[in-house]
């Protein structure tokens, strides 16, 4: 089945929502919402998200059409005030994206100061019998995560001398499993932390607990997602698909070694991931600094996307991002509109849409640096 909606561009928006409306479960009560633009309810419902709330500022809901990730063709909406998704919709029509998520594990820190042992409170703390006492301790505070598959996966020690003398660092890991996780997290490290500090006082009587909260940094919780271009697939009248690879490939060897060409490239990536990221409301802010850490602290390149060419000619795409993002909680139980934009995308689990935002984020990758091909700078969008 195929979410391809011919045209796409050419219709109105009562047509475009209708379309959309028949590649998913929106109802006719859904398009009504969306519609309702200065609906006093949807101040309201605002209201309940944040603080100090004063009004809306309604941005414009888009669809990129029929992108293919994982045998599943879906129609993903973008929150976005500007951006040229018909360049991307041209590169996405003839490929399918392979994604594969790992477990939504998530890092709780709890910071323990004053150690005067810190060596032997690693050692003794990380044995077999006391990591099962903080697992049952991580338990009182999980909520329904165990129920759910979820719950407390392992803990870790990490030193740290500083100028402040030395302090260790505990990493709690969780399966937070469709949520992004925050609240969970921090709720855990609230509950442990005192437990935590009993367990080391027993080696360091003066140790105390200093920050308890979620890392951001969720090297744990990353999407990998791959893709191949073939030379039929790339051509155009006035380049081969040979040529046209030939040019991505040097383009992409100057991205990855220039930092001011990487930084370019990462944002166009980063503004098609956000754009799903507010069309869901989850939490900009986290993932686009979790990316940018992880990359600068564990990959070999500035670029966000790797790529090579393979024996048959054809181009070959991957990207390896660290995605913390949730189908439940938060404000996407508040608001109407993020719930729809889930139900456009049939109602993924949280790994399922991780692999939706990084497969946009690859192809948003390809597209970035096709766009830098001197025959190719002079598209613009059918409509503009």
């Amino acid at each position: 089945m195929t979410s391809a909606i011919p045209r796409f561009f050419q219709l109105s928006i009562n047509e475009r929502q209708e379309k959309i409306c028949q590649n998913s479960s929106l109802t006719n009560a859904d398009i009504d919402l969306l519609q309702k633009k200065d609906d006093p309810k949807i101040v309201e419902i605002a209201d309940k998200m944040v603080e100090n709330v004063i009004g809306i500022l309604p941005l414009p809901l888009l669809s990129l059409d029929n992108i293919n990730i994982n045998n599943q063709s879906l129609n993903v909406p973008l929150c976005l005030n500007n951006y040229d998704l018909s360049l991307i919709q041209s590169k996405i029509s003839k490929v399918s994206f392979n994604a594969k998520a790992t477990r939504p594990i998530m890092i709780g820190q709890i910071q323990l100061l004053n150690c005067e042992n810190p060596q032997t409170i690693v050692s003794s703390i990380l044995t077999p019998e006391n990591k099962e006492k903080i697992k049952n301790e991580v338990a009182k505070f999980s909520g329904s995560l165990p129920s759910h598959g979820g719950g407390f996966i392992d803990v870790e020690c990490h030193l740290v001398s500083s100028l402040r003398g030395e302090m260790v660092i505990f990493h709690i890991l969780v399966d937070v499993c469709d949520a992004m996780g925050a609240n969970a997290i921090n709720r855990i490290c609230e509950g442990v932390a005192p437990f935590i500090q009993q367990l080391a006082s027993t080696y360091s009587p003066n140790c105390h607990v200093g920050f308890k909260i979620l890392s951001n940094l969720c090297k744990h919780r990353r999407v990998l997602v791959e893709a191949t271009w073939s030379k039929e697939s790339l051509q155009t009248t006035e380049q081969s698909g040979k040529e046209i690879i030939d040019n991505i490939l040097d383009i992409f060897e100057l991205i990855s070694f220039d930092k001011n060409l990487s930084l370019l490239h990462n944002s166009f990536i980063m503004k098609a991931v956000n754009g799903i990221l507010l069309a869901t409301t989850n939490d900009t802010r986290a993932v686009e600094s979790s990316v940018y850490s992880y990359q600068s602290v564990f990959a070999e390149s500035m670029c966000l996307t790797q790529l090579s060419q393979l024996e048959d000619g054809s181009l070959y795409a991957k990207i390896d991002l660290p995605i913390a993002v949730g189908v439940i909680g938060g404000s996407i139980q508040t608001h109407p509109i993020a719930k729809q934009s889930l139900s456009t995308l049939k109602n993924p689990n949280s790994r399922q849409f991780s692999e939706i935002i990084a497969s946009v984020a690859l192809a948003a990758g390809i597209t970035h640096i096709y766009s830098l091909i001197p025959k190719s700078q002079n598209f613009s969008s059918p409509k503009l």
